[in-house]
């Protein structure tokens, strides 16, 4: 009997034993899961989020109680902060765009007093809408081992969505609270929440749920109407100082039966065959770019494979009749001038504006446009040459153009190059 009751005892503090390690073992994986997370709070600045600042936005005020529930919960768990914060030369290029705003060292440049940040929290100071373009926001993530990234902040098509966008291409998973992030307006919000969802397959939540190992997911179903958009009867451009950009028209996307066929192509191909001949007759720089992905692209998570390098499917359509005297650019992502001489080539060759046409709409039309005003070219869009795969993505994709990138939209028989 005593050596039953003493085998019972041992089996009892060795299932003790095993419970208290498998809890320290849970409470360390949940422990190691929260440090992997991090809490960007995009420009919540008093040129922003202040009344009376230089760019006010109203919305931010709706925001401001989710964010600092999300501040509070994140200090609670150990999880690390990082705001992001416009930061501006007197002289910025950007004030082209925007009335001056941000100003480095002013006080509409600072964080707003209500969730300022504390000496334990980060700072990125950025020059553009990307906070991870020309800083070092992704070292800082990769320091911290930081896998997933809750985005918040303002503005939500603007510095948010760059900044979610180029997250999620980077690799990190990408969580966004949709009442944590302010608006201009209702189309703008949703056009966030669609290239959000949709494009970089990120979760959209609410505040309540950032922070959950499994956060729960909110359906987005855009609806809203577009702003007005503006379209220019008339463009003249300098033909040796523009270059044609002809984004993804490959056999994979724009002939029927390729991997990721996208049926509106075949109504463009007129619109980009005439723009093509006009610019070569005329002498102007002609640029091809091509999705060009290994075997095992970590794109592939998100999309079936597609033009592989080499491959049939990753070659341009033969209706363009491609030469040597134009140039080809290979991309691993949506962005053409991510990893590529995409710029170089361009100043090389003394361009100065660029104009865009081809595939898909909201993913590397927009990218590769967005990417070209950030570097400094005029950017003019054919609308009748870029194709969509819904009529939201195209008018989310002409809106980001011609308001944020202040872009020149026209029809292709309207743009001429001299």
């Amino acid at each position: 009997m005593f050596k039953s009751f003493k085998s019972f005892k041992v089996v009892r503090w060795a299932s003790l034993i095993v419970l208290v390690i498998g809890m320290a073992t849970s409470i360390a994986i949940t422990q190691e899961a929260e440090k992997k997370t991090a809490l960007i709070i995009v420009d919540m600045q008093n040129d922003f989020a202040k009344e009376g600042g230089a760019l006010y936005v109203p919305s931010t005020e709706g925001i401001k109680p989710k964010l600092k529930q999300l501040i509070a919960k994140a200090r609670e768990k150990g999880i690390p902060i990082i705001y992001t914060q416009d930061w501006h030369r007197k002289d910025d290029v950007e004030f082209k765009i925007w009335p001056p705003h941000t100003i480095e060292g002013s006080p509409g440049a600072e964080v707003i007093a209500e969730i300022a940040p504390t000496d334990k929290d980060y700072t990125i100071k950025k020059r553009t809408y990307n906070a991870f373009f020309e800083t070092d926001l992704d070292m800082l993530l990769r320091q911290l081992g930081v896998k997933r990234v809750v985005i918040t902040g303002t503005v939500s098509n603007i510095c948010v969505l760059n900044t979610a966008g180029d997250a999620a291409l980077r690799g990190y998973e990408v969580v966004m609270p949709h009442d944590a992030i302010a608006p201009l307006n209702e189309f703008d919000q949703q056009a966030t929440l669609r290239e959000v969802s949709f494009l970089y397959k990120g979760l959209i939540t609410t505040a309540d749920h950032a922070f959950d190992a499994s956060p729960e997911p909110v359906k987005v179903e855009p609806n809203a109407k577009p702003p007005e958009l503006k379209v220019a009867s008339s463009v003249e451009l300098p033909k040796d100082k523009t270059a044609l950009i002809i984004v993804d028209m490959q056999n994979d996307f724009a002939r029927e039966g390729g991997a990721l066929y996208v049926p509106g192509t075949k109504e463009t191909l007129d619109s980009i065959k005439d723009l093509l001949k006009r610019a070569r007759s005329s002498g102007a720089m002609v640029v091809f770019t091509q999705d060009w992905h290994r075997k095992d692209d970590p794109e592939f998570k998100i999309w079936p494979p597609h033009t592989l390098q080499g491959t049939e499917g990753a070659q341009v359509i033969a209706d363009f009749e491609p030469s040597e005297g134009d140039y080809f650019i290979k991309k691993r992502t949506y962005d053409a001038f991510y990893g590529t001489d995409m710029d170089l080539l361009l100043r090389q060759n003394g361009i100065q504006n660029v104009v865009i046409t081809g595939t898909v709409s909201n993913i590397c039309v927009l990218h590769t446009a967005g990417k070209a005003r950030l570097h400094g070219y005029n950017l003019v869009v054919a609308r009748d040459g870029i194709s969509s795969l819904t009529p939201f993505d195209m008018d989310l994709s002409l809106r980001q153009m011609s308001f944020l990138y202040n872009g020149t939209v026209a029809d292709s028989g309207h743009i001429q190059f001299k």
